[in-house]
């Protein structure tokens, strides 16, 4: 798998053909325990998604705290369009899985042109989920010191006087 890493890193991030925050799809483990670990803490709030025409239902496992639902509303605004992200009830197209029809649901009609954008949004959704250990989980793929978590606010710059 490093070498595949290698090409990602060295063809295609440094050619300009995937973004840096496109490294954060994928991740390769060594160990099983963290594998298992990371894969735990992805579903530990959020169950699935279901596409529905331009929409996407999230569907939980838990529901999402008001102060988190506006912290990613506003993170996450370029992706998530003008209705931004909202809790919902089971859709009628979702009637064909009856036994996820009780979960709680966030739904969108995001900007589907950074594909990494869903990703990361997902991965924030267990944001305040105190047992999770995602934050760890999101290092350089390379060994290097951990970045900040992935996130979409627009840094405001500083300006000299």
């Amino acid at each position: 798998w490093q070498k595949w890493i290698d090409f990602v890193q060295e063809g295609l991030l440094d050619e300009g053909m995937v973004s840096k925050e496109d490294m954060y799809i994928f991740r390769r483990f060594s160990d099983p325990v963290e594998a298992t670990d990371y894969i735990n803490n992805f579903y530990r709030r959020y169950h699935s998604l279901r596409y529905i025409g331009k929409k996407i239902v999230v569907r939980l496992n838990s529901p999402i705290p008001d102060g988190l639902l506006k912290t990613l509303n506003e993170e996450y605004a370029e992706f998530l369009g003008n209705d931004g992200l909202q809790r919902c009830e089971a859709l009628p197209q979702e009637a064909d899985e009856p036994d996820l029809a009780d979960m709680p649901r966030l739904v969108m009609e995001p900007n589907l042109r950074r594909p990494v954008d869903l990703y990361c949004l997902v991965r924030s959704i267990n944001r305040e989920v105190f047992s999770s250990s995602t934050r760890k989980q999101d290092g350089d793929l390379r060994g290097k010191k951990a970045p900040a978590r992935p996130t979409r606010l627009k840094q405001k710059k500083k300006t000299k006087k």
